[in-house]
């Protein structure tokens, strides 16, 4: 199994500038709130979704949901959760939806292809070859970025395409299918993808579980999401930066997704944390709340700001699993 990648630099700006984020951050709040103050909306409590504990004691309130931090297998996740109905209404209509994928296809739309979409694209193709896997019969699931589904919609190895996506795709002048439920997509596929939607649906393992029935013998499933192993969200807790309540309902440990995925019956090939921001996250927080620096020796380390000596830290997150972001590539047994 493959737990180093490196990837290329990348800083927070190139792909997350500060006044489009902030505008986005606000709209999702006010989009949250909308929704835990409207009377008809159904919270539904669950265990544990990394290893299925039950009664997790609740670690903090972060814009009005409840997370729980397990003790068993360190997944971070919000019970009770909001109804995946409510949320896919979100999706579609809410306004931090419409402006992300505004800013996403138009904004950022270049930052985006260069320094994520290819990036990835090329991981899935690189890693087919590696495993004589033929990425012909393909689909990515749960995606609501166009920009995205654009980009896959160009890769001619993807030749048999399809798209589960929260969004109505019907009217895209394009070959591949289009579907809002993973139940109507034909299947079985070479290669299924889910990128950065595991930690924003209220039932993550059911769709893990879901994926992997539709997932041919020897094919490759693929996902990125955000990890509870990552030094901002250790170190900062409820105040990391990227931590957002509504983006982050559920965040697996690197442990608990190994787990799972083992006990999906998938041979992992590849659980890796090659995040390039979680450093300069960490710094800019603790240059804008220096009571915060008094934070044993992590302080005194971003005080220093040495650049030599975090670039070896962000180094250090990749190669030992404790950058924020993961990535995932498992194989289904032939």
């Amino acid at each position: 199994m493959r737990t180093t990648v490196i990837l290329d630099e990348l800083r927070i700006g190139q792909i997350k500038p500060d006044p489009a984020y902030d505008l986005y951050f606000r709209l999702l709040r006010l989009d949250l709130a909308t929704l835990l103050t409207d009377p008809d909306a159904t919270l539904v409590g669950r265990s544990c979704p990394g290893c299925g504990a039950a009664d997790v004691p609740v670690s903090f309130d972060k814009e009005g949901l409840l997370f729980h931090d397990c003790p068993f297998c360190h997944t971070v996740f919000v019970s009770p959760v909001p109804a995946q109905a409510a949320l896919d209404i979100l999706i579609k209509s809410g306004r931090s939806a419409r402006y992300r994928r505004e800013m996403f296809a138009h904004k950022l739309a270049a930052q985006r292809v260069e320094h994520v979409h290819q990036s990835l694209i090329q991981w899935m193709l690189k890693t087919c070859d590696e495993h004589d896997v033929d990425a012909a019969i393909y689909c990515d699931v749960g995606s609501d970025d166009e920009a995205w589904i654009h980009a896959v919609e160009r890769e001619a190895q993807f030749r048999e395409k399809t798209f589960v996506s929260p969004l109505d795709l019907s009217r895209r002048n394009s070959n591949a299918r289009y579907t809002t439920s993973l139940a109507d997509a034909a299947g079985p596929f070479s290669v299924i993808s889910c990128v950065s939607a595991l930690d924003k649906v209220s039932d993550p393992l059911s769709l893990l579980e879901a994926m992997v029935q539709r997932l041919r013998p020897g094919g490759l499933l693929f996902f990125t999401t955000s990890s509870s192993s990552g030094l901002e969200y250790k170190l900062l807790g409820r105040d990391a930066p990227s931590f957002c309540a509504l983006d982050r309902l559920t965040m697996f440990s690197v442990e608990a997704l190994q787990d799972l995925l083992q006990k999906l019956g998938l041979d992992v090939v590849e659980l890796s944390t090659p995040g390039r921001l979680d450093v300069e996250a960490i710094a800019a927080y603790l240059r804008e709340h220096p009571a915060a620096k008094s934070i044993p020796f992590w302080g005194y380390l971003f005080e220093r700001n040495d650049e030599k000596t975090l670039a070896e830290l962000q180094l250090f997150l990749q190669r030992n699993l404790f950058s924020a972001y993961a990535r995932v590539a498992a194989r289904n047994p032939a």
